[in-house]
Order: C-alpha cells, then sequence, then structure tokens
C-alpha cells in the first residue's frame, strides 16, 4: 500500500464465532467476521468475512478456497 494512503485506512473490529480454529500465521484483517465453527488453515490471511462451519485455506498464493464444513467437506467436494 502506498505510504500516503495508509492515513485512508479505517479501523474496525475482527469479531471471532465460538467453536473457532485459527492455524499458526493467520493474519485477519480489521473488520472481518468469521462465523462460529470455522476453520481457517496456517498461514492464510483473511480479508472476507468467512461464513458458519466453513474451511478456509490457501491453495495457491493469493487465492482463496472455501466449502461448506458440513455439506461439502463430508462428502469431499472440495
Amino acid at each position: 500500500m502506498d505510504p500516503a494512503r495508509r492515513a485512508d485506512m479505517h479501523p474496525a473490529p475482527i469479531v471471532i464465532g465460538k467453536r473457532v480454529w485459527l492455524g499458526s500465521n493467520v493474519t485477519v484483517l480489521p473488520g472481518v467476521t468469521i462465523g462460529d465453527g470455522a476453520v481457517v488453515a496456517a498461514a492464510s490471511v483473511v480479508t472476507k468475512d468467512v461464513p458458519a462451519n466453513s474451511v478456509v485455506l490457501v491453495l495457491r498464493p493469493r487465492w482463496c478456497a472455501r466449502c461448506q464444513w458440513r455439506a461439502d467437506c463430508a462428502a469431499g467436494k472440495f
């Protein structure tokens, strides 16, 4: 980010639900909400809200895959 524009950033609260697992070196940006029962893989950068009971993992740099934990992951739909 351009140093001149850093003052444009507005801090916002981070909301982390119940039974959430965050892997090591996870970065959560301001204003993000992580729903109940979500799992965030190690070294992920969370830039958007994470729905409840979902898994967030980094497969490639700057790309993120999500699946509904109980529906898709249990059925092997990645």
